[in-house]
């Protein structure tokens, strides 16, 4: 998080930018895109428990990012950082399972940027974690509903207290393989299309033209050369 002094933010644009006043200014727009977005404005102060556990995963992403800038500034990685981000991911899926697909991208980054082993660790952790805090929650549901998961899953555990399938938002999906593709381009008008009540969320859309302008960088990056931008 960028307010982690130099944190992730200042960390990543450290791999984009010379020491300056740009390294700066790209911290300053991710922290500001990260922290005013309707996802995160909408959710302050109620209690479905998607800022903490964004703010945990934020914090397992930076202990790898950091560890990724060590080793490629000549630094020995340190696993037990590594650990812990694991530790941490698995613990927000934990508490809510819907980080599933967050915590997963954080293993897959640490696959493929620092390597097999790590990513084991980091899996094992991450497992460790999950256990911890949703282990006991589990057994209960198991107990009480003969579902761990109650009520997802219901096709299969089959719980009498809910039909036999599992509950999914499908009006909430994109109609078609294209607008799948340029889903948050159609966010940036006023809209119902992935939330109950009226949103607008720009971010996104130039968070995928940010991508879209990183090619050349991360084609240099593969081909050997470092130096940043």
């Amino acid at each position: 998080m960028w307010s982690c002094g130099r944190g992730t933010a200042y960390d990543h644009a450290a791999l984009l930018f010379e020491p300056g006043a740009a390294r700066w200014i790209a911290t300053g727009i991710a922290g500001i895109m990260g922290l005013t977005g309707a996802a995160v404005v909408s959710l302050i102060g109620l209690s479905t428990g998607d800022i903490p556990t964004a703010a945990a995963c934020a914090f397992a992403y930076w202990l790898v990012l950091r560890e990724l800038t060590r080793r490629d500034g000549g630094e020995p990685m340190r696993v037990g950082w590594i650990l812990l981000a694991g530790l941490v991911g698995g613990v927000a899926v934990g508490l809510k399972l819907t980080v599933v697909p967050f915590v997963a991208a954080i293993g897959l980054m640490i696959l493929f940027l620092l390597g097999l082993r790590p990513a084991l660790a980091a899996g094992l952790a991450m497992a460790a974690g999950f256990v911890v805090a949703f282990g006991h929650h589990a057994w209960v549901l198991w107990q009480a509903t003969a579902n761990p998961v109650f009520p997802f899953y219901n096709d299969i555990f089959k719980s009498p207290y809910y039909l036999p399938r599992r509950p999914f938002d499908n009006p909430f999906l994109p109609p078609s393989w294209l607008q799948a593709l340029f889903y948050p381009f159609w966010w940036l008008q006023t809209n119902v299309l992935v939330t109950e009540l009226p949103m607008r969320d720009a971010r996104i859309a130039f968070g995928y033209l940010g991508a879209i302008a990183l090619v050349p960088f991360l084609i240099r990056r593969a081909a050997g050369e470092q130096r940043p931008l």
